[in-house]
């Protein structure tokens, strides 16, 4: 099993609602002792909004002479898709 665990909130320390995710993934562990954790904080490492050229990827269906910007945000695509993935 694979636990997202996904936190928003730009307080850190004060945030009740990232003392809620860490609750819930504790517990979650007790369950699933042997669950991997893939953790993402959108607030500190926030991902790039999709911009033209990432667009033009999608939009044309190139995967071929891609720029590195191109590249890179494929990249990152690809990651977020694969941690949302429902494995079975």
């Amino acid at each position: 099993m694979n636990i997202l665990h996904i936190d928003s909130s730009p307080l850190e320390g004060r945030s009740v609602s990232r003392e809620l995710t860490a609750r819930a993934v504790a517990r979650l562990l007790e369950h699933y002792p042997n669950a991997s954790i893939t953790r993402r904080d959108v607030a500190l490492h926030p991902p790039a909004h999709a911009g033209a050229e990432a667009i033009d990827i999608v939009r044309y269906k190139k995967d071929q002479d891609l720029t590195e910007l191109q590249l890179r945000e494929r990249a990152l695509a690809d990651t977020l898709i694969v941690e949302l993935e429902v494995r079975s």
